[in-house]
C-alpha cells in the first residue's frame, strides 16, 4: 500500500533523525507495528469519543461531574443527605426527597433538556434522563 510505504518512510527519517544511523529492517518493522498499533488504537479511541460527543451527552457529563463534586462536599458538611439534587446547566438547580418530582420540577422550570439528578449519599447511583 502506499500509505503503509510512506509511513515507512516516515518512521525510517524519524528513526534516523533521533539515533543518528539506519535502523535495521528488523527494527523498521518493529517500528512499523508500534505505529499500527498505535494509530489503530488512536482511531478507535476517536470513534468511541465521537459516539460521545452529542449536545445532550456532553451536557450530561459536565453536570454529573458537578454533581460528583457537589456530593463530596454536602457529604462533607453533612449538608443534603439522603436527599436528590438536580444539577442543570452545571448549577444546582433543585433538592427534594422524591427523585421524580423533584425531576418533573426540572422539566417544568427548564424543558425537556438534559439534568443529572443524584442523591447524597455514600451509597453510588444515578438515573440517566
Amino acid at each position: 500500500m502506499v500509505e503503509d510505504e510512506a509511513l515507512r518512510t516516515y518512521v525510517a527519517a524519524v528513526y534516523k533523525e533521533t539515533t543518528g544511523t539506519e535502523p535495521s529492517e528488523k527494527m523498521l518493522d518493529t517500528l512499523m507495528n508500534i505505529s499500527n498499533n498505535f494509530l489503530t488504537n488512536l482511531f478507535t479511541g476517536l470513534k468511541a469519543a465521537s459516539e460521545l460527543t452529542s449536545p445532550d451527552d456532553i451536557e450530561f457529563e459536565k453536570d454529573k461531574k458537578v454533581f460528583g463534586q457537589l456530593k463530596a462536599q454536602f457529604l462533607k458538611e453533612g449538608k443534603y443527605v439522603d436527599q436528590y439534587i438536580a444539577i442543570v446547566h452545571e448549577k444546582l438547580e433543585g433538592v427534594g426527597d422524591d427523585n421524580a418530582k423533584l425531576v418533573r420540577e426540572m422539566y417544568d422550570k427548564f424543558g425537556y433538556i438534559p439534568l443529572y439528578v443524584g442523591k447524597v449519599t455514600e451509597i453510588e447511583r444515578f438515573i440517566k434522563l
